[in-house]
C-alpha cells in the first residue's frame, strides 16, 4: 500500500518539477483516489463487521484529525509567503484559492475558472493543488452514508449488506464514470476538477475493498504478476498520456485499472518487492505532507526565480520537500492523529472547525485588493495609443507610474464580461447582447471569439459620438468560420460547439442584418483537418470567414476585419510585477508575437478588397521590430494578449481614422 503511494506521489512530482520528461505524470492523482477509496472503504467494512454498524461522526472526526492538521499548516504557511514572493497580480486569486481550499471546495473553484476564459489561462496559485483533496473531502463525506443505508436496509445482515453496498457503489460508480465520459469528450475543462466526474475513481477502490473483503485467500505467486501488470498500466500512462489527452473520461480507465491490480494482487509474500522496499515505504508514509508541499515549493521558487525548474532546482526542490514531509509528518501529523484528548469525535470536528474558519476567513481579506481598481482617464501624462500615434507628446514610459497598475489589470476589461456576454468553452449556446445606443439608426455587430470583444469599448466610445447601437455575438477560442476548428493549443480535439454556434450566428444575422458587421479572432488554434497552429491552419480558418461573410454581404451587410493582437508569451501584468522587472523584461519580438499571415489577412486578402482590414498593429508593435507592454505610460496587455480597456480606448480615434479612409463610415469631423 505505501509502496504505491510511493509511486503515485513520485509520478505527480516528476510531472509537475518536468512535464516533458513524464507527460501523463498526473495519473499519479488518480492511484491516489483508489487508494483513498480503498482505505477509507476497508474501514468501514471492519467496522460495520464487527459492530453492525458506522459511526459516521466518529469517521468524519478521524479524517479530520488524520488530514487537516498538516493541510491547514501548508496553507498558512504558504499564504504567507506568497505576500512576499507572487507578484502583486496574482496575489487576489491566490487569496481566492486559499479560501477554497480551507473549506475543501477548491476543485469546485477551479472548475468555474477553467470555463471562464478570463482565469482560465492564468499562472497556477500555490495551492492548486488542493483540488484533489477537496474531491476526497467530499467523497469522505457522502460515502459512509451508502453504508449506512445499506446497513439499514439490510438490518445488520453481513451478507446482505455487502450486496447493497456493492450495488448502491456500482451504481454510484457508473453514473460518474458516465458523467466522465460525456463531459470530458464535451471539452469541457471543468470535467477534469467536478466531482461527480471523478467519484468512480475513490468509489472503485472502495468497492475492490468489499469484495476482498469476501475473499481472504491471496493470490499467492499469481499476486505478482497482477501487480506487475497494474503498474505496466500506470507506468504506461504517465508516459503515454499528455496534455492532449481527453482526461479523466475513458482514458482514466487505464490508471485506475491500474492501481486496482496493484491493490488486488497484493496481500501475499509474492509481491512486487518494489513496492515493498524500504525507500518506497518511507516515501509512501511521507507521501501525503510531500503532495502537499512540493507544489507550492514549485510555483513560489519559479515565481521568485523568474524562470522554469531547471536541472539543479529539481533535485533541490525536492529534497526541501522530502525534509519538510518528514519534519510535518513528525511534529504535526503523527501528534495529533494519537492524541488522546482530541480523540472524542465532538473534539476532532471542533478541531476542523477551530482550523478551517480563520483561513477561510482571513485570507482573502490579507491578500485581496481593497477593492475595484479606479477608472483610468487618459491625459497628458497617460496618453495612450496617442503618443506612438504622434498626436501627444511623448512621455516616459515607466511600470511605477502607468496606468492601470499592474494589479488592477485583470479588472481593466469590457463591461460585457459581468453581463455574460461571452458563451464559455464547454457551455452551449448562442448570447447577444445591445449596447451603445439602443435605438441607434446604424447597428454595428461584433462577431467572434474575446479578442473581437476586447474592441468592444473602443465601438462604445465611437457609438457615443455617432449613435451607433452595438450588438455582440461572442464566443470563447471561437473563430467567426465555417472551418472546424480545434478547441485550443493544447487541446486538438474538435470544437463542436463553435461550429454550431457559427451557424446558428450566421442564421440570425440573415433574419437581422447588421448595418455593419466587425470581426477579428486569437490565432492559436487549429482546424480538425490540420490540428497544427501554423500558415495552413491559418489559411484553412480564413478561407472559411469568407464562406461567412460573403452570405451576410449578399444581405446588404458591410464587414470589417481588425488584424489579429500580438501574443506576448508571458502574463503582461504579472511580469510588471515581479520584483526588479523592467519593461525590457516583458517586452516581445514582432516577429515572434505576430506572423504575417493570420486568418483575417488571408480572408481580406481573398475577398480581393471587398472586405477591408484595419490594422493597428504600428500602435502596438512601432518602430524598433518589438511590442512592448506600456505605451503612453499606459499597460496595454491584461493578461498575455487581451488589451486593456484604456488602452483600447485610446485607439479609438485610430480605429476610426481607418474604418473611414475604408470607406465603411463617414467623415463627421
Amino acid at each position: 500500500m505505501q509502496g504505491l503511494r510511493a509511486v503515485a506521489v513520485g509520478l505527480v512530482v516528476i510531472y509537475h518539477l518536468y512535464p516533458d520528461a513524464l507527460t501523463g505524470g498526473f495519473v499519479g492523482v488518480d492511484v491516489f483516489f483508489v487508494i483513498s477509496g480503498f482505505l477509507i472503504t476497508s474501514h468501514l467494512v471492519r467496522e460495520l463487521q464487527q459492530h453492525g454498524r458506522v459511526d459516521v461522526l466518529g469517521f468524519w472526526a478521524r479524517r479530520a484529525r488524520r488530514l487537516m492538521p498538516a493541510a491547514v499548516l501548508v496553507l498558512l504557511v504558504t499564504w504567507v509567503a506568497s505576500v512576499f514572493l507572487l507578484p502583486a497580480s496574482r496575489l487576489d486569486a491566490a487569496a481566492r484559492q486559499v479560501a477554497a481550499s480551507a473549506v475543501y471546495v477548491q476543485n469546485w473553484l477551479l472548475a468555474g475558472d477553467s470555463v471562464d476564459y478570463l482565469t482560465a489561462e492564468d499562472a497556477p496559485s500555490p495551492v492548486q493543488h488542493y483540488w484533489s483533496l477537496s474531491v476526497e473531502e467530499q467523497f469522505y463525506v457522502g460515502w459512509p452514508l451508502l453504508f449506512v443505508l445499506a446497513a439499514w436496509l439490510c438490518r445488520g445482515r453481513v451478507r446482505s449488506w455487502r450486496t447493497a453496498v456493492l450495488v448502491l457503489g456500482g451504481g454510484v460508480a457508473l453514473a460518474s464514470l458516465a458523467f466522465s465520459v460525456v463531459l470530458t469528450a464535451g471539452g469541457s475543462g471543468a470535467a477534469y476538477f467536478v466531482t461527480h466526474t471523478r467519484v468512480w475513481e475513490l468509489a472503485a477502490g472502495g468497492l475492490l475493498a468489499v469484495v476482498l473483503a469476501t475473499r481472504r485467500s491471496s493470490l499467492g505467486l499469481a499476486g505478482r504478476s497482477v501487480q506487475w501488470s497494474g503498474l505496466v498500466l500506470i507506468a504506461g500512462s504517465a508516459f503515454w498520456y499528455d496534455s492532449g489527452t481527453a482526461f479523466p473520461g475513458a482514458a482514466a480507465l487505464v490508471p485506475v485499472g491500474g492501481a486496482l491490480l496493484v491493490l488486488a494482487g497484493g496481500g501475499g509474500e509474492q509481491h512486487v518487492g518494489l513496492l515493498a522496499s524500504r525507500p518506497a515505504t518511507w516515501v509512501g508514509d511521507h507521501s501525503y505532507a510531500l503532495y502537499l508541499w512540493h507544489w507550492p515549493l514549485i510555483v513560489l521558487w519559479e515565481s521568485h526565480s523568474g524562470g522554469d525548474i531547471g536541472v539543479l532546482d529539481g533535485p533541490a526542490l525536492l529534497v526541501v520537500g522530502l525534509a519538510l514531509s518528514w519534519l510535518t509528518k513528525r511534529l504535526v501529523e503523527d501528534p495529533v492523529r494519537r492524541s488522546r484528548s482530541l480523540a472524542p469525535r465532538g473534539r476532532g470536528l471542533a478541531l476542523t472547525l477551530a482550523a478551517v474558519i480563520p483561513v477561510a476567513v482571513v485570507a482573502p481579506q490579507v491578500l485581496a485588493s481593497d477593492g475595484p481598481p479606479p477608472v483610468v482617464v487618459l491625459d497628458a501624462a497617460h496618453p495612450g495609443a496617442a503618443a506612438p500615434g504622434g498626436d501627444a507628446e511623448p512621455v516616459a514610459d515607466s511600470v511605477a507610474t502607468m496606468l492601470p497598475a499592474a494589479d488592477d489589470a485583470v479588472a481593466d476589461r469590457p463591461g460585457y464580461y459581468s453581463q455574460g456576454c461571452e458563451v464559455g468553452i464547454g457551455t452551449p449556446g448562442t448570447t447577444r447582447c445591445e449596447f451603445g445606443v439602443p435605438d441607434g439608426a446604424v447597428t454595428v455587430a461584433l462577431v467572434g471569439d474575446s479578442k473581437t470583444g476586447q474592441w468592444l469599448p473602443a465601438f462604445e466610445a465611437l457609438a457615443e459620438e455617432r449613435g451607433w447601437r452595438i450588438v455582440t455575438y461572442l464566443r470563447s477560442r471561437c473563430a467567426w468560420t465555417a472551418t472546424a476548428t480545434t478547441v485550443g493549443v493544447d487541446d486538438e480535439s474538435a470544437y463542436t460547439d463553435c461550429a454550431v454556434w457559427g451557424r446558428d450566428v450566421l442564421d440570425r444575422l440573415l433574419q437581422d442584418p447588421p448595418d455593419l458587421l466587425v470581426t477579428t479572432d486569437r490565432a492559436v488554434v487549429g482546424t480538425v483537418d490540420h490540428p497544427e497552429v501554423d500558415e495552413v491552419s491559418h489559411r484553412q480558418i480564413g478561407l472559411g470567414m469568407t464562406t461567412y461573410w460573403e452570405e451576410v454581404m449578399a444581405e446588404g451587410t458591410r464587414v470589417v476585419a481588425i488584424r489579429e493582437t500580438p501574443e506576448m508569451g508571458v502574463n503582461v501584468p504579472d511580469c510588471l510585477s515581479t520584483r526588479g522587472a523592467a519593461l525590457a523584461d516583458c517586452t516581445a519580438d514582432r516577429d515572434e508575437a505576430l506572423p504575417e499571415q493570420t486568418p483575417t489577412v488571408v480572408a481580406t486578402e481573398a475577398m480581393d478588397g471587398q472586405v477591408p482590414l484595419v490594422d493597428l498593429t504600428g500602435l502596438l508593435c512601432p518602430g524598433d521590430g518589438s511590442c512592448p507592454p506600456v505605451l503612453g505610460n499606459v499597460l496595454v496587455y491584461r493578461d498575455a494578449h487581451h488589451l486593456t480597456r484604456t488602452y483600447t480606448v485610446s485607439l479609438a480615434p485610430y480605429l476610426e481614422r481607418q474604418l473611414v479612409a475604408a470607406g465603411v463610415v463617414e467623415q463627421t469631423r
